[in-house]
């Protein structure tokens, strides 16, 4: 696959191999003490298929990115509903954890895997009320259940939810969804950089898209909660069919 970094460093065109790939993209990542929003879509601002994943728009080279991430990261922040749709899994790579909704979502293959010394830790943070529902099914499975007491049941604050990651040590957070979450979260001034992934069905409209990176911000709300901050472009990468383009405050 080919890698090019097109602002700021303007790198020559590389071929690399998927585990190069990897490679290169943790070591222009790099580390980031906070939260770091990572979002995948294609040219037309589509998120997800009828399924409601992600699956079916995502490249080789975005999957070695998310992973990328996951590896530099020390836990992942995400909602049940999109834990649920993408089937996420206790992982070995970094800590999970998982947002609850309005309502109790068990049906999450990560809340269902018997804890091991392999896998890292799976946080279910939800409200007080929801508690001991989460409880019962923590004792047989081995997540790890924290309550807050402020908000209500999916409506949680976006500021005690990162306080809680904080109090465990997860500093480096990658945000994986979903929309709802993520508005608090931006809302609140608690994202530090948006990690975009545009996948195109052509070179041609890929290369167009790369001279007006801002039109790969994500869309509606999202978009304008963006540029209200004052996100702006900080780097960007073409690979094969996806433009990676990175954004922080200006």
């Amino acid at each position: 696959m080919k890698y090019q970094p097109i602002w700021p460093t303007k790198g020559k065109s590389q071929e690399l191999d998927a585990k190069d790939f990897g490679l290169r993209i943790r070591s222009d990542y790099g580390l980031l003490d906070g939260i770091r929003f990572v979002f995948l879509s294609d040219s037309h601002g589509v998120f997800r298929d009828a399924a409601g994943s992600s699956r079916s728009i995502s490249t080789a080279e975005d999957y070695e990115l998310l992973m990328g991430l996951r590896k530099l990261c020390d836990g992942v922040l995400t909602s049940a509903k999109t834990a649920k749709i993408e089937k996420y899994h206790a992982s070995r790579l970094c800590s999970i954890a998982i947002v609850a909704g309005s309502t109790i979502e068990l049906d999450i293959p990560a809340l269902k895997q018997t804890a091991s010394p392999n896998l890292k830790a799976v946080y279910l943070i939800c409200h007080a009320s929801q508690e001991l529902e989460y409880l019962d099914a923590s004792r047989r499975y081995g997540f790890h259940v924290l309550a807050l007491a402020n908000g209500a049941p999916g409506k949680l604050s976006a500021v005690d939810v990162s306080q809680c990651l904080r109090s465990l040590d997860i500093r480096h957070v990658a945000f994986e969804g979903g929309p709802s979450l993520l508005q608090s979260f931006l809302s609140a001034g608690l994202i530090e950089e948006f990690c975009m992934s545009t996948t195109f069905d052509s070179q041609t409209e890929m290369l167009d898209y790369a001279q007006t990176p801002e039109l790969l911000l994500p869309c509606g709300d999202l978009r304008s909660s963006a540029r209200s901050q004052g996100f702006q472009l900080y780097a960007s990468a073409l690979s094969d069919g996806t433009v990676f383009t990175r954004w922080r405050r200006a």
